[in-house]
């Protein structure tokens, strides 16, 4: 589980999008640092990195908060 430290984003809400390799199109949420809000995009299937979501709700409980 992630944590909440003064306030600050867990450090995989500031990694970029990474859809992966694969050829896949799944639709996902990631945090968008400079948007301050969870964004949709497609993920490949594999790869990638952990600021993937399968819920808005969930990208913004974990990174939503300031």
């Amino acid at each position: 589980m992630l944590e909440l430290v003064s306030g600050q984003h867990p450090s995989v809400c500031s990694e970029q999008t990474e859809t992966g390799p694969c050829r896949a199109m799944i639709s996902r949420w990631y945090f968008d640092v400079a948007e301050g809000k969870c964004a949709p995009f497609f993920y490949s299937g594999c790869g990638g990195n952990q600021n993937n979501f399968d819920l808005e709700e969930y990208c913004m409980a974990v990174c939503g908060s300031v």
